[in-house]
């Protein structure tokens, strides 16, 4: 394989990392999202934050959202792990053929790019806990 199928194959496989993490937060907001409604419903509008003795969902929904949360999280995780090991097959080409298309200085985009996906499930997982803490000690 010369180096330009490989670099061909480099930035496919970076493409389909890249949507495999775009999949994951996508999956993950939606099941979030019909989560939070499940217990809202169940909540019925009550003032205080739901405990096993104001919500029949309780703690159900927090324990599998709190799951979700964390699988998703370390998906996003290996996710990016072989981003990385593509990124810099990627750039170990790139210094043997100089002319290819690529970015300079993209560090800090990446980076960028990486925060939503890995910011969102730890806000999540955060959120989740703290409900279940609250839903089992009956204090704020």
């Amino acid at each position: 394989m010369d180096d330009r199928d490989l670099y061909e194959v480099i930035r496919s496989e970076i493409k389909h990392e890249d949507d495999l993490i775009g999949q994951r937060v996508s999956w993950f907001t939606a099941s979030q999202a019909f989560l939070l409604t499940a217990l809202a419903i169940a909540h019925q509008g009550k003032t205080d934050l739901p405990t096993s003795s104001n919500n029949a969902l309780f703690p159900l929904i927090p324990i599998v959202a709190l799951c979700s949360s964390i699988v998703i999280f370390c998906g996003v995780i290996a996710g990016i792990a072989a981003l990385s090991q593509w990124r810099a097959r990627l750039r170990e080409l790139a210094g043997r053929l100089p002319d290819l298309p690529r970015l300079l200085n993209d560090r800090w985009i990446v980076i960028l790019g990486w925060s939503a996906p890995i910011v969102l499930p730890l806000v999540f997982i955060v959120a989740w806990a703290y409900l279940l803490a609250h839903g089992f000690t009956g204090s704020p």
